[in-house]
């Protein structure tokens, strides 16, 4: 896909992660380095996936080192006796293919449910390939999601057909899918958007976040509630004593890489109220900060995306 196509056709985090896709592949490949200690069952120039238990799986998108935008955030497949669900409907309608073959070819069984964590077109525009011979998983998404990625699809160029086969869950309170001997939870959550969603299991206890949290690359904050998301951060660090977590994007993390990224949005939320109380515009205030050093090893980020954070908070300090 060329770097124009990629943009018409997504949403606005894709976009930003195009950017910063474009800025620093070197100090992308370091961060997606493989892990020796998980099987990686399968693996394509867009990503690998990578084994942690019978019938869970975590799909790591690896564009950013090669510049192969298929997929572009993580993923997973997880499997019960009598149902497989897929998380996430990826980039491009390939990427959606290539993970429904790997299910079936996994467990035995095409996606029988698909779990989108919010609305942004990396999640959303490749749903389509999920079909296979005609049948669609049944898409589990709560109704602000499915609302706004199904104005963006109509914007996008080809247009991309809506969701069918619907399960529209609470934005408000847990919904559980038995997957035979194995119970999904999706927990309503806000602050990347206004409608996320987190999807867990235990035995073994995973969390997916969708981008609620990235690993080592600045986060995407365009549409984002930041006074919630620190909320959240904070609760999801305490849920990783005993839960992988696998981020929207970057590497799977444990409770270390949580509390950096804790860290990371205390620093920014401190630094944006500083200079909102001292008058100065978000832009000019963005364009001051840098990272602190501990962070050296992050992924490069454009500066648009820094004015966004500030503006993100900006916007919830203007308010009280």
């Amino acid at each position: 896909m060329k770097r124009r196509q990629f943009l018409q056709n997504s949403a606005s985090c894709s976009a930003y992660l195009a950017t910063i896709a474009g800025l620093s592949i070197g100090g992308s490949s370091r961060i997606f380095a493989k892990e020796s200690q998980r099987k990686i069952v399968a693996e394509e120039k867009w990503g690998r996936l990578e084994k942690i238990a019978e019938g869970v799986y975590a799909m790591i998108s690896t564009g950013f080192s090669s510049g192969d935008y298929t997929t572009v955030c993580n993923s997973g497949i997880i499997a019960g006796k009598s149902g497989t669900l897929v998380i996430e409907g990826t980039m491009r309608p390939k990427g959606a293919a290539w993970l429904a073959a790997q299910a079936e070819k996994l467990t035995g069984r095409a996606p029988t449910d698909l779990v989108v964590s919010h609305f942004h077109g990396d999640h959303v525009n490749g749903h389509p390939g999920y079909e296979i011979k005609g049948k669609k998983p049944k898409t589990w998404i709560t109704s602000p999601t499915r609302k706004a990625a199904e104005a963006n699809f109509s914007k996008a160029k080809p247009v991309i057909p809506n969701f069918h086969d619907v399960q529209l869950i609470s934005a408000e309170e847990k919904t559980e899918i038995d997957l035979g001997g194995r119970t999904v939870t999706l927990v309503p959550r806000t602050g990347h958007t206004s409608s996320d969603v987190t999807i867990e299991i235990s035995n073994p206890d995973m969390i997916w976040t969708g981008d609620l949290y990235f690993n080592r690359i600045f986060p995407n904050y365009g549409d984002a509630i930041p006074n919630l998301l620190t909320g959240y951060a904070a609760e999801l660090t305490k849920k990783a004593e005993s839960a992988l977590v696998v981020p929207g994007h970057g590497p799977i993390a444990d409770q270390a890489a949580l509390k950096v990224y804790q860290t990371f949005l205390s620093e920014i939320e401190t630094a944006a109220k500083d200079s909102h109380k001292a008058g100065t515009p978000a832009q000019k205030a963005a364009g001051e900060y840098s990272l602190p050093k501990h962070l050296d090893d992050w992924l490069v980020w454009s500066p648009q995306n820094i004015t966004r954070a500030f503006n993100a908070w900006y916007r919830v300090l203007e308010k009280q």
